[in-house]
């Protein structure tokens, strides 16, 4: 139990503890098919991490079609074999397609669908069979599950829009056109694009309850994970403020915010999809509550985070008012928000894995954030 004589181990055992607890999220389902060679291992490994694939289990779940998982991500995908040019192949794969999507379906459980298809083509090949446009627009309208036409390898763009026109006629679907990985050419890079828009059309289109967990699951839209993140803020804000609003006899009120603040750095954490493991945990308290005294709970924890809001000031006695437990969590989670992008932008693919690395990063970032008055 947290009091106002706790250290920093303490806090963080708790911290640690209440982390272990937080829900895990229901995983977002998308098939991923298309022709041999159009990059599919490229583009997943670069939205989900290479772990997806190097490291995902894969699961046969029927001749053509493979599902890609791993416990840390909060997404399944389902690979298929490319769909070749051999008649009977193409009939075989495209009904253990659908027949996945309606076995999904026959669960009558939102969680275990088919949320999404992405059915990629290779912007080179500069072609668009009319199986492949019977067998989008059949998914679309018989099965109705969110479909998405994905341009891959685009190199050329103007070329890659002669292709996505003709395929909107004939699907009216609106390709996205990606370019998953740099490519080097003899006059420079062309740098990697297309994926954050795919992620955002992907999320936008998927069921609310599975949005969360696609945000989650990502790397490539950072935008939406900032948003994500500080939508939890909001909704501790408010739990804050309810415990602030309606204190314990004989109890400190700024004591009574920590296990919400607790839960929201562990949520935020986890949209980000860093490792959290006791090491980190006792280095992002530290880095919040000081360590220049003994006593750095309860007060000293209202003391040093009131010191960011203007205006407010310090309160005695650790008594603090609906008002004040919103703003002082409102602080909290913003700091933690700007250190955990400023952190976020400069991690290479290895890196998620170094709890070392996050850990030290992490505390020094909140240190720098913290420092500053004006937090936005």
């Amino acid at each position: 139990m947290i009091t106002e004589n706790s250290g920093v181990p303490e806090i963080a055992s708790t911290v640690y503890e209440e982390v272990k607890k937080v829900k895990v999220m229901p995983k977002v389902n998308i098939i991923v098919t298309g022709k041999t060679g159009v990059g599919k291992s490229t583009m997943i490994n670069a939205i989900f991490g290479s772990r997806m694939t190097d490291t995902g289990i894969g699961k046969p779940v029927t001749d053509n079609i493979q599902m890609l998982s791993d416990d840390r991500i909060p997404v399944k995908i389902y690979d298929t074999v490319g769909l070749e040019l051999d008649a009977g192949k193409q009939v075989k794969s495209t009904d253990d397609i659908c027949g996945l999507i309606e076995k999904k379906r026959e669960t009558g459980k939102g969680e275990e669908y088919i949320h999404a298809v992405w059915y990629c083509v290779n912007s080179g090949s500069k072609r668009f069979e009319d199986f492949e446009a019977d067998f989008v627009r059949e998914l679309k309208s018989k099965y109705r599950v969110p479909v998405f036409v994905i341009l891959t390898q685009c190199y050329a763009k103007k070329k890659a829009a002669e292709l996505a026109n003709y395929i909107e006629e004939a699907t009216a679907i609106k390709p996205t056109a990606i370019l998953a990985e740099d490519y080097e050419t003899d006059a420079g890079i062309i740098p990697a694009y297309g994926l954050d828009a795919l992620i955002e059309k992907t999320t936008a289109s998927i069921p609310e309850l599975m949005r969360d967990s696609l945000i989650t699951a990502q790397r490539i839209n950072l935008e939406l994970k900032i948003d994500l993140a500080k939508k939890i803020v909001a909704q501790t804000q408010v739990a804050a403020a309810a415990a602030g609003f309606a204190p314990v006899p004989g109890v400190s009120d700024a004591l009574l915010i920590i296990p919400a603040q607790i839960s929201m750095i562990a949520r935020i954490t986890k949209v980000f999809g860093f490792p959290f493991d006791k090491a980190a945990v006792t280095a992002i308290v530290g880095s919040f509550v000081g360590t220049s005294g003994a006593t750095v709970a309860g007060r000293a924890i209202v003391s040093n985070l009131l010191k960011c809001i203007p205006g407010v000031g310090t309160i005695a006695g650790g008594a603090i008012s609906a008002a004040t437990a919103a703003a002082l969590t409102g602080v909290m989670g913003s700091a933690y928000i700007a250190a955990v992008r400023a952190m976020y932008e400069t991690l290479s693919d290895g890196d998620f894995e170094n709890s070392g690395l996050i850990a030290k990063t992490l505390a020094d970032n909140i240190k720098i954030v913290m420092s500053k008055a004006d937090i936005k």
